[in-house]
């Protein structure tokens, strides 16, 4: 990758950051947001210690996939752990987004996944709550890792925030703010329903996996069938 193209990724990351702290994902100095470089083995990074609304291009940092600095002068983000070991488990990710917004946190919280609630394939791969794990451990990486599995694009770390991914690090956020959509459209629907509300059913998600699945997620159609057999498992 040449050095224009490492300017504009890094441009790229810095304007996910500030779009975070727009969006009033995270507060004071929390969460972070990276990009994998293509067809390398180094990660751009937010630092530690800056408000995503601070975060320019000059002072983001670059590591390798196993959380080295190569470029910086900085300190990367404590969760840098995170990031990194999910980009080492998944190929398919080129972006990750980590914040702390309220409504997917509070979810967390009380123990109650985003469930599948709106027409979406995202919702029906799961966002799965990982149980709490200190933050900026190797632990919390794993448990993360796990908690994705190999197509899933957000996770609930509970007390604690979100993590999603995508193919890009604009993916990421966007995944990032459906999250949070969601949580906050379940949270509107459990108090006007009183605790009821009304999910899709394992037929309805299984049609919409089988009809979009392939085209919208790039998912194979073996592997989708893979994903109905545990669903259906479930039941």
């Amino acid at each position: 990758m040449s050095k224009k193209e490492i300017k504009e990724l890094k441009q790229r990351v810095a304007r996910i950051c500030n779009l975070v702290w727009e969006n009033r994902l995270v507060t004071a100095t929390g969460g972070n947001v990276s990009a994998r470089v293509p067809n390398t083995n180094y990660v751009i990074i937010k630092p530690s210690g800056f408000h995503m609304y601070d975060v320019t291009p000059d002072n983001l940092i670059i590591v390798d996939v196993y959380g080295k600095i190569v470029e910086g002068n900085f300190k990367p983000s404590s969760e840098t752990p995170m990031h990194t070991t999910v980009y080492r488990n998944r190929q398919d990710v080129g972006g990750i987004v980590h914040t702390h917004q309220a409504y997917a946190t509070a979810l967390g919280i009380a123990n109650m996944p985003i469930q599948p609630i709106v027409i979406g394939l995202k919702p029906v791969l799961g966002f799965p709550i990982v149980p709490y794990v200190l933050g900026g451990t190797q632990e919390l990486a794993d448990a993360a890792v796990k908690g994705l599995g190999k197509h899933r694009l957000g996770v609930i770390l509970q007390n604690h925030g979100i993590l999603a991914v995508g193919s890009d690090v604009e993916d990421a956020f966007e995944t990032a703010l459906y999250m949070e959509e969601l949580a906050k459209t379940q949270f509107i629907a459990m108090l006007a329903g009183k605790g009821k509300i009304r999910t899709l059913t394992t037929e309805e998600q299984k049609e919409l996996l089988e009809k979009y699945g392939e085209e919208y997620l790039g998912i194979e159609k073996s592997e989708i069938q893979n994903i109905i057999r545990k669903m259906e498992a479930k039941e």
